[in-house]
């Protein structure tokens, strides 16, 4: 993963080059653009769909090609073009509209839901290319970004990824949202999530990461949900 805060509006050029130099095809968004009448999140992709609404950053340029909402989330298909050499990529946005300003969400089949849709995206990704890019998530603003990387062996073989992610500080919810997808790929092949170190070796990384006894419980409690994701 790449934690990170969410971009300002005088780092939304080096937030792009981070995810083009990263070859990331994805990024989760925890927060909304204003909480509260606070401002969170700068605006670094047009919300409306087409060529005319372009957004330019600097050495790059951001269209939304399509956008569908799911229940809980919006996900978004923008191509980022390096205008210096002409290239374009696709990266594929989530954005969890559903987080509450405090606490944490009242299910967990969105979190669930937009985590396994990223799965497919990555997935599709390695397909075209052999290898998949970290996803970028974040939250709100204020700290600096930073990577964590993950390994678990899968019969013989080790498989490791790392995703790009953030929410307000690149804390909180943005620890959730890794911690609950490590638990998750854990059940997938072991049938067992190990939240407690997961957490633990997370939070040696980037100090804050899940920063309330509310989102460790919303983590135990997502980690195991998804076993059993057709009861929602």
């Amino acid at each position: 993963y790449i934690a990170t805060q969410a971009p300002l509006e005088q780092t939304c050029e080096d937030f792009w080059r981070m995810v083009w130099e990263q070859q990331s095809p994805a990024i989760i968004m925890l927060t909304d653009f204003e909480e509260q009448e606070v401002p969170k999140c700068a605006q670094y992709f047009p919300l409306d769909e087409g060529l005319h609404n372009t957004l330019m950053f600097g050495d790059y340029s951001v269209t939304t090609k399509k956008s569908c909402r799911r229940k809980g989330y919006r996900i978004t298909t923008l191509q980022l073009k390096d205008l210096e050499f002409n290239l374009c990529r696709e990266v594929t946005h989530y954005w969890m509209t559903s987080w509450p300003v405090f606490g944490v969400p009242r299910t967990t089949a969105h979190i669930i839901h937009l985590l396994q849709d990223v799965r497919v995206t990555v997935r599709a990704r390695e397909v075209l290319h052999s290898k998949a890019g970290p996803v970028v998530v974040h939250c709100s603003k204020d700290i600096q970004p930073y990577k964590f990387s993950s390994s678990r062996l899968v019969g013989d073989k080790v498989s490791s990824f790392i995703l790009a992610l953030f929410a307000s500080p690149g804390t909180g919810r943005t620890g959730v949202a890794m911690a609950v997808d490590v638990g998750m790929r854990w059940m997938d092949d072991t049938g067992a999530a190990d939240v407690l170190n997961t957490v633990y070796n997370m939070r040696h990384e980037r100090a804050g990461a899940i920063m309330t006894k509310q989102q460790y419980a919303f983590t135990y409690k997502v980690s195991n949900g998804g076993l059993f994701p057709g009861q929602y």
